[in-house]
């Protein structure tokens, strides 16, 4: 597939919505005998992975949150407690700050979602496993032939139990440095424009920088398997739906271009991510009252 890397005009300026549509020569229907082949570039980074009549790529679930909000406030306790010198450790603080961070990684390890490519029932969900072989459950499906473009949808970096999580993680266990190196200027998600003009988002957003490249390679794998238009984007912009006479289309637009709805959403998801982090640390402190 061959990406333009100057930013596009305006899809409503030509025909072909400007669009990348070399997938339109090259696409052809998934099965048990291509599969590996298609996407062998994105499993390569091991973040795709394949079942019986499926491809799964990793994304983000309600138990993944709470498992990573627990090692976000495992790792703040622990993190507060060893640099405070000035008063006793309090060890049975410390041992509840180590546990939490202990039952999140074991959550967060035991407990995987992923984004489903079910290509016997040309379906899309996403399903969380336990141990990779439980499904505890479903959710959020749609179908292959309900989708006209794919393509990659950017936002800034919001507080999410996910990016806290995984940051915290990679702080305590390999330092400053290394968090430096796994974190990108903006989330990330693997976006499909519906026939009825509505965005369908196939994972979650994440800043993870290793799990954004395996969602640009699998999102132009995944169209390239069902012939659908791939809407090459970038990381300073965001996916806007469009019309032009009967047909819906994906354009992009420049997110750091502040406007009062982008604000208001954005501020509304920071304050959901704070108050569930801050809403996990009152319920630890007032454990640690009760029982130490």
């Amino acid at each position: 597939m061959q990406y333009n890397r100057n930013i596009p005009r305006s899809s409503a300026d030509d025909d072909s919505f400007g669009y990348n549509n070399d997938n339109n020569q090259k696409g052809e229907a998934l099965n048990s005998g291509n599969a590996r082949i298609i996407f062998a570039k994105s499993a390569s980074t091991g973040l795709v992975s394949f079942a019986d009549g499926k491809v799964l790529v990793k994304s983000f679930g309600f138990l993944d949150k709470i498992g990573y909000a627990f090692i976000t406030i495992g790792s703040f306790v622990v993190l507060v407690i060893l640099k405070n010198k000035e008063n006793e450790t309090p060890i049975g603080g410390l041992l509840i700050g180590i546990l939490l961070f202990i039952l999140g990684f074991i959550i967060v390890k035991v407990v995987k979602t992923y984004s489903v490519i079910d290509y016997r029932a040309k379906a899309i969900y996403t399903e969380t496993l336990f141990n990779n072989k439980v499904t505890l459950w479903k959710s959020g499906t749609t179908y292959i032939n309900n989708i006209t473009e794919i393509s990659i949808d950017n936002r800034p970096v919001e507080t999410s139990a996910q990016n806290m999580g995984m940051g915290s993680q990679t702080y305590l266990i390999s330092g400053k440095n290394k968090v430096r190196g796994t974190v990108a200027k903006c989330d990330s998600a693997i976006a499909a424009l519906l026939k009825n003009g509505k965005i369908y988002y196939i994972t979650d957003f994440t800043n993870n920088i290793n799990i954004r490249e395996a969602y640009k390679l699998f999102s132009s794998e995944l169209a390239k398997a069902y012939n659908i238009n791939y809407k090459t984007n970038f990381d300073d912009y965001k996916l806007v739906v469009k019309k032009k006479g009967p047909k819906y289309y994906l354009d992009i637009e420049n997110y750091k271009k502040v406007t009062s709805d982008s604000v208001l959403m954005s501020i509304a998801r920071i304050i959901f991510g704070v108050m569930f982090i801050l809403g996990a640390i009152v319920l630890m402190f007032y454990l640690i009252y009760k029982f130490v």
